[in-house]
């Protein structure tokens, strides 16, 4: 004012025309457009500007028809007049309000969601109301994590701004993973002699795993499981499961057989060949082995013969002579059989027969002659068993047969009463051939030969 120098100046829209207020280090000034500038009083620098609406004339001092305009303030209000209106401006201070709602979709009752979450808001001025938010309703949630929060920050039309944090947000979009535990048992066994206790053990790196777990057994259920399961019945079950967590995320199914067998296998023994008598064959002999389990599961059968070494079923094995021991057994998965016997006695060969007639001659006379047969049946393998004899006359008229006593050591003795007759042609004497057959304990035979003449 003392020097009348140009500090500053200040265009504004270049039809600035108006009357010029200061008040609290601002200047205003309003154009023939109908804007209303605020300019730095100290600087000229425009601070702030609005649209009045129409224009803002200027101070015409020559026309006494009307009075004169001017800008007013006091107690917080600028008031402005215009060619049609009469505008009061209210100073705004205070920040805009905001007010998130609800969650979508909402959370489960653990605090928890498995998918994108969506949360809107609303935002409030009550002076010059809002101008902008930043981000925008709605929030979007697109990251599995606990405790996501994001920021809004809003503006309203003075400039006022405030940010404000959104409520806690959880998304757990990973299903968890659980592990089948049998106790004793590794992770890939399938074959059990008794019941079984399962436990599924479920980890899960974010909302942490619900108690239990889904079970669908040989295709039942589902079912929700929390603590030990037994399976008990015998059979192949195919035991399907999964995890849950507290987000309400399933894992895919996976799936273990688990068989229960408590019965071992049955082994049954055959042999073939041609059967003797007291339990002996007379020829070489095969044994076949055959075993049955009631799953099916025969993993193996096994034999020893003569307290030998052990030896793996493959096909049937033979003998040809004698006498022998063989131990047999079958095992499934889980079971050994009680370990069975077999015995099997084989003689293929006939036994040793003797036989001698005492008297070997008698003289022709009108009685008959006792004559003794005696001898042995002795068989190396098997033992004697029995005789028979059986007479042949020459002339046919006395042909006697029957058993003969064996005794412990084979030996054996008998009389027979012959006709000392012959006929006065018969120049070589009346012949008896006495045929004496021996049996071993097999059955084998064979004969043995005495004669006895009448002269």
């Amino acid at each position: 004012m003392n020097t009348n120098a140009v500090l500053w100046s200040f265009a504004g829209d270049g039809s600035l025309q108006s009357a010029v207020l200061a008040v609290n280090d601002y200047v205003y000034v309003g154009s023939a457009q109908g804007k209303l500038y605020a300019v730095n009083a100290a600087t000229g620098q425009q601070v702030w500007v609005t649209q009045a609406g129409s224009s803002i004339p200027y101070v015409d001092e020559h026309n006494v028809s009307q009075p004169l305009t001017s800008f007013a303030a006091g107690e917080g209000l600028l008031v402005v007049p215009t060619s049609t209106t009469l505008v009061a401006y209210e100073g705004d201070t205070t920040p805009p309000t905001l007010t998130f709602g609800a969650q979508s979709p909402a959370p489960n009752s653990a605090g928890w969601n498995n998918t994108p979450v969506d949360l809107s808001f609303t935002t409030a001025d009550d002076l010059s109301g809002v101008q902008s938010s930043n981000p925008a309703s709605p929030l979007h949630f697109t990251a599995e994590g606990a405790n996501q929060t994001q920021q809004v920050t809003v503006t309203d039309k003075a400039g006022n701004t405030a940010t404000f944090t959104s409520p806690e947000v959880n998304i757990d979009l990973t299903p968890p993973s659980s592990t089948l535990v049998i106790a004793g048992a590794s992770p890939d066994q399938e074959w059990f002699s008794g019941p079984v206790s399962v436990t599924l053990d479920v980890t899960d790196n974010l909302s942490g795993a619900a108690p239990g777990g889904i079970y669908k057994l040989d295709g039942g259920g589902p079912n929700l499981i929390i603590g030990p399961f037994l399976i008990s019945s015998p059979g192949i079950h195919t035991l399907a499961y999964g995890g849950q967590d507290r987000a309400n995320n399933f894992e895919p199914a996976k799936t273990r057989i688990i068989a229960i067998d408590p019965t071992p296998p049955v082994t049954s023994a055959a042999v073939s060949g041609t059967v003797g008598t007291n339990g002996w064959y007379r020829s070489a002999v095969q044994v076949s082995l055959t075993a049955t389990d009631n799953l099916n599961a025969t993993v193996g059968t096994f034999y020893r013969i003569d307290g030998g070494v052990v030896q793996t079923y493959a096909g049937p094995f033979g003998f040809s002579t004698g006498l022998h021991t063989i131990e047999y057994w079958s095992t499934d998965h889980v079971n050994t059989e009680a370990t069975r016997t077999l015995f099997v006695k084989i003689d293929t060969g006939a036994p040793l027969v003797t036989a001698t007639a005492n008297p070997s001659t008698a003289p022709k006379g009108p009685k008959s002659v006792n004559v003794t047969v005696s001898g042995s049946v002795t068989d190396a393998v098997s033992g004697a068993g029995s005789a028979s004899f059986n007479v042949i006359d020459e002339y046919g008229t006395t042909q006697p047969s029957g058993a003969v006593t064996v005794q412990s050591n084979g030996s054996y003795s008998f009389t027979l009463s012959l006709p000392a007759n012959r006929p006065g042609n018969d120049r070589d004497g009346h012949l008896y051939t006495i045929v004496v057959s021996g049996f071993d304990q097999a059955g084998n035979s064979t004969t043995a030969t005495t004669t006895f003449r009448v002269n």
